[in-house]
């Protein structure tokens, strides 16, 4: 609750020293300078709808569900291994049944830290795309601005209202999916 109303007031701030700013750039602008115009994008809808985006998402579900697939049969193994363990335990000796013990959590943990870092590997991989995601983003609103000349471009989720016709959105994502239709994720090797 705390965290909206922070951003209200963000909101409500902004707004109130963008209005301002716009209303008094129209009356006190130099003869001859540009008005200024402004338009809005919903980066939400970008990167929920983009077709990159989707590949990107697309191909990390695929590589996490082979992970999980592999994790999973690791999984198996060792605790069929501990039971198999438990049931030699009263032919084992106390010792040899202890170093058992310690191999079998050497097990335990080489396989954690693997999904550590194959966790680590794929957030990676996703933060990658998405900056490649971005600065593509950045690039084509940049040329639809000067095209269009708009002055400045705010993300919706910034803005407390906005006119229909300053949102931007369809266009933006027209021209990125163009632009960049698909986008690989770079995954390390296993």
């Amino acid at each position: 609750m705390r965290i909206f109303g922070l951003r209200w007031i963000a909101a409500a701030a902004l707004a109130a020293f963008c209005i301002p700013a716009v209303s008094l750039g129209a009356e006190e602008a130099k003869p001859g300078t540009p008005p200024t115009t402004i338009a809005v994008i919903d980066v939400q809808v970008i990167l929920r709808d983009s077709l990159a985006m989707k590949a990107v998402r697309d191909q990390i579900e695929v590589q996490r569900k082979n992970f999980q697939a592999e994790i999973t049969a690791e999984e198996n193994k060792l605790r069929q291994a501990g039971q198999d363990l438990e049931k030699q335990r009263a032919v084992l000796s106390a010792e040899a049944y202890a170093q058992k013990q310690r191999e079998m959590q050497q097990r335990v943990s080489e396989v954690q830290t693997r999904v550590q870092n194959r966790r680590r590997q794929l957030d990676q991989a996703f933060s990658g795309a998405a900056n490649k995601f971005q600065d593509t983003l950045v690039a084509v609103v940049s040329d639809m601005a000067k095209e269009s000349g708009y002055s400045l471009v705010l993300a919706k989720a910034q803005v407390v209202y906005v006119a229909a016709s300053m949102d931007v959105t369809a266009k933006a994502l027209d021209r990125l999916n163009k632009k960049l239709p698909t986008l690989q994720v770079n995954v390390p090797p296993k």
